[in-house]
């Protein structure tokens, strides 16, 4: 009896301590989702199996273009053809060094595609496996193909919902193998430069793109409504929306585009290989779908997938007289005039959106016409001495009236129409006080070293998120109720009540100093990256005279827009050895922690 009680409690230890190392990997990870899934794993324990059909999901996925747009996509066809010299975008032969950087910096927790190859085994032959990768990705460039092998996509379905019933209630989850990335990062790689240096996409397309982000277009939109205001002028504004459209691109269109921008006829040939006869399967636990043919759209989840998708829409906003941001499908249209011109403005932006919409038909885009908004900006002052919210159906098109709200979520932060950024603020703190919640539940499997990284990662992140775009414009009271957020953030690390003081202790900054640290790093990446968008221009004060402290003004920025005044606020109060030269993030923020715990301390 005694040996069976202590066989069963070392057994029970066991199963304890293993669960318990299993957790605090999978908590640990950098990947949001991953950590989310194993609290969802903990907590709920006994979750509801998928009940769907594998085929069902995988015929429903496949056809999902051709049922949306109404009409089949045809296979473009190669060229065969030698490379033209007026080309400007060519693929060049790779070398074994950078197919070894490539491998080496793949992700341990890369998920693993239909080939059951994890990136933890590739890794470490890297030094065996760079030679013959080498070999095959240079005669795959010199025949303008595509490994078959690599073109097959796992599809793990996710429910969008507590009890999904139709196959539309889950969101797919698109696999690659691990190798087939290597040679889409070594294409998209040579991409990058020949793009910037051509000039292909326009300065506000963003995404997938270095120095251009949701934060920069999200600052260049504030930028010119402020200037708007100081003017005396209204901004109206249309948020357009497409339905699945990276699953809708056409690839005769795709490759008509490429011809445009003068690819070589070997890059365009690779890349139709590189799109066509892919295939794709759906995986539930131990159950799989047959394989299935995509006829259209661009593989999500992928290296190129994205910077493909950016060509297709590269000339979108020819189509429109307004100004216009892009950030891949995500853009928005809009133009400024004064109170007594709105309804004609509201004329002209409804003819754009009429001729986005009929561009978007023709590039067998499916425009969503219910979720496309329309917003107003103005003061407060302005709005009520014009009685502006009482003009609901502003913009008209042919076929609908684009419904106007006084609110929208855009790239990932909450607009509100007088530019105030209450909205944003509560959902912020009501993600964070959720999150936090579901945090304490799992405090007995977390020590204080993994409570800190869950913290920073699913809810520090989230505050930091476009500080310098909303922190700046917060009245003090809502500075107070993010503040408070961040100290019981830390009160749950430290398992005790905290106050700024701690949060410093634990290396977080202070809301204030936060807002601070994250302008005066896009002020820095302004100043000294070549890749920096030119419609978010500083420059820098030029003196008069040369005086004694001559060098502080040449290393000062001129506040000579809103956007500029909001920098310079910060980064001209900076000692000048942080502002002569770029300095990294861990001296600024330093120095910004120096800054907060004097303030506190004081």
């Amino acid at each position: 009896m005694g040996n069976y009680r202590n066989t069963r409690n070392l057994l029970k230890r066991t199963i304890r301590n293993l669960k318990r190392k299993f957790y605090k990997t999978a908590l640990s990870s950098n990947k949001s989702k991953l950590v989310w899934k194993t609290i969802h794993r903990i907590l709920k324990p006994n979750h509801k199996v998928i009940s769907a059909s594998p085929n069902d999901l995988n015929d429903y996925y496949a056809d999902l273009a051709e049922n949306l747009t109404g009409s089949k996509s045809a296979h473009a066809t190669k060229t065969n053809e030698p490379d033209d010299e007026a080309s400007h975008h060519f693929i060049k032969l790779t070398n074994y060094n950078v197919v070894h950087k490539e491998l080496t910096r793949l992700r341990n927790d890369c998920s693993t595609g239909f080939d059951s190859i994890p990136a933890k085994f590739i890794k470490p032959v890297a030094d065996h496996l760079a030679s013959p990768l080498t070999h095959i990705i240079n005669n795959c460039i010199k025949k303008r193909i595509f490994p078959k092998q690599w073109k097959i996509a796992k599809i793990c379905p996710v429910p969008k919902i507590q009890s999904p019933t139709k196959s539309s209630d889950y969101r797919p989850i698109s696999i690659l193998p691990i190798l087939s990335k290597i040679f889409e990062r070594i294409i998209l790689n040579q991409l990058k430069s020949s793009f910037e240096s051509h000039q292909v996409l326009r300065d506000t397309q963003s995404g997938y793109r270095p120095g251009h982000s949701c934060i920069t277009l999200l600052h260049k939109l504030c930028n010119d409504i402020s200037l708007s205001l100081r003017k005396g002028e209204v901004t109206l504004a249309v948020m357009v929306d497409y339905s699945k459209a990276f699953d809708t691109v056409n690839y005769e269109i795709l490759v008509s585009k490429l011809q445009e921008l003068k690819f070589s006829n070997s890059l365009i040939d690779l890349l139709i290989d590189y799109l066509s006869d892919r295939e794709q399967f759906v995986q539930i636990n131990d159950k799989r779908s047959k394989k299935k043919k995509l006829m259209c759209g661009v593989p999500q989840g992928s290296i190129l997938g994205p910077m493909l998708f950016n060509i297709y829409v590269y000339d979108l906003a020819n189509y429109a007289t307004s100004s216009t941001i892009q950030f891949a499908d995500d853009s928005t249209f809009y133009q400024s005039c004064k109170v007594n011109k709105i309804d004609d403005t509201a004329g002209r932006l409804a003819t754009d959106i009429m001729s986005i919409e009929k561009w978007s038909k023709d590039s067998h885009l499916v425009f969503n016409a219910k979720k496309t908004k329309s917003m107003l900006f103005s003061s407060q002052r302005m709005a009520k001495l014009h009685n502006l919210d009482q003009k609901k159906d502003l913009i008209r098109c042919e076929n609908t009236t684009l419904e106007r709200v006084s609110s929208a979520k855009l790239l990932g932060l909450h607009i509100q129409q007088d530019l105030h950024w209450d909205t944003h603020v509560n959902e912020t703190l009501k993600s964070g006080y959720s999150t936090l919640k579901t945090l304490k539940q799992i405090k007995r499997l977390t020590n204080f070293r993994l409570r800190k990284t869950l913290a920073e990662s699913l809810i520090l992140q989230r505050v930091d998120y476009g500080a310098s775009v909303y922190g700046n414009g917060l009245q003090g009271f809502n500075k107070k109720r993010v503040q408070k957020l961040l100290n019981c953030s830390a009160g749950y690390v430290r398992q005790s009540f905290s106050t700024p003081k701690d949060c410093v202790n634990l290396k977080w900054l202070p809301f204030e100093e936060n807002v601070a640290f994250s302008s005066v790093k896009l002020a820095s990446k302004a100043i000294h990256e070549q890749s920096w968008p030119k419609y978010l221009k500083v420059r820098m004060k030029t003196p008069s005279r040369i005086l004694r402290n001559y060098e502080n003004d040449l290393h000062s920025i001129s506040p000579d827009s809103p956007f500029t005044e909001l920098m310079s606020k910060h980064y001209n109060g900076l000692p000048l050895n942080l502002r002569e030269t770029q300095k990294s993030n861990n001296d600024l923020k330093k120095y910004f922690l120096d800054i907060a715990f004097s303030r506190l301390t004081s």
